[in-house]
C-alpha cells in the first residue's frame, strides 16, 4: 500500500505530503506506505484489498503523524484509489494498491512532526539528523517539481508515482479551470464588441461617448 497524502490550503495551494527516512548516512525523502507480509511476496496475491482499505490507510496515516489521543490532527477528507501497478516485477509479483488521501491541511500541519521544505533542508545541511527521524515533509508544488528534477536525488520512481498522479491531477484540474475562464472571457469580449457593433449603426453619437467612457477606463487613445 503506497499512500499519497495531500491537502489543499484556504488559498487553493496544493501541499504534498513525503516522509523522511535516514538511510546510507543521509536523510531521504521517501513515501508513506504500508507494509506486506511474507506471504504476500511468496504468492505474488494482492497486497490489499482496494474495498474496505479506508480502516488500513487511516491506521497508517495516524502512524505516519503520530497522532496523540484527544487531538485530531487526522481529518481525512476523501480516498481515491490511483492503480495498482508492480512495484518491482523483477522481484515483487504481486500489485501494490496506490491510494490519494485528501487531509485537512490546518488539522494535519499541527502535529510536531510536520515540517516545511525550508527547515528540512536547514536541518540536513546542519547534520541535524536526529531531528529528521520520522518527519512528514510538506511540500508546495513548486518544491515537489525541484525535486523531481534533482539528478543527484536517488528515489525510487515506483513509490513516487501516487504523488506524481495527485499533482498531476490538480494541475490539470487548474489548468481546465483557466482555460474555462479564458473561454468564458472570450464569450463576454465577443459580445460586447458585438453590442458596440450594433449601437454604433443605431446610433453613432452614443457609441461614440460610450467608447470614450471604455478606453478612457483601460488608459487607451481613442
Amino acid at each position: 500500500m503506497i499512500l499519497a497524502p495531500y491537502a489543499v490550503d484556504n488559498k487553493g495551494q496544493l501541499h504534498l505530503f513525503r516522509t523522511i527516512q535516514y538511510r546510507t548516512g543521509e536523510a531521504v525523502i521517501d513515501t508513506p506506505r504500508g507494509f506486506a507480509d511474507s506471504k504476500s511476496l511468496e504468492s505474488g496475491q494482492q497486497m490489499y484489498e482496494v474495498e474496505g482499505a479506508g480502516s488500513r490507510i487511516e491506521g497508517n496515516m495516524k502512524r505516519i503523524i503520530g497522532e496523540e489521543a484527544g487531538k485530531k490532527l487526522l481529518d481525512i477528507k476523501r480516498i481515491v484509489y490511483l492503480g495498482a501497478p508492480r512495484v518491482n516485477s523483477s522481484f515483487v509479483t504481486s500489485k501494490s494498491a496506490l491510494f490519494g488521501v485528501e487531509v485537512d491541511y490546518d488539522s494535519f500541519t499541527q502535529s510536531n512532526k510536520v515540517l516545511s521544505d525550508e527547515e528540512f533542508q536547514r536541518r540536513r545541511e546542519q547534520l541535524e539528523h536526529e531531528g529528521l527521524m520520522g518527519i512528514v515533509l510538506d511540500m508546495t508544488v513548486d518544491q515537489y517539481a525541484n525535486y523531481k528534477r534533482d539528478s543527484e536525488v536517488s528515489r525510487d520512481m515506483a513509490a513516487d508515482s501516487a504523488t506524481d498522479i495527485v499533482a498531476i491531477d490538480w494541475l490539470a484540474n487548474r489548468l481546465e479551470s483557466a482555460n474555462q475562464v479564458v473561454s468564458e472571457r472570450q464569450s463576454t469580449l465577443k459580445t460586447f464588441t458585438e453590442v458596440f457593433k450594433e449601437l454604433k449603426k443605431a446610433n453613432p453619437e452614443s457609441y461614440r461617448q460610450a467608447w470614450t467612457k471604455v478606453t478612457s477606463g483601460l488608459h487607451i487613445k481613442s
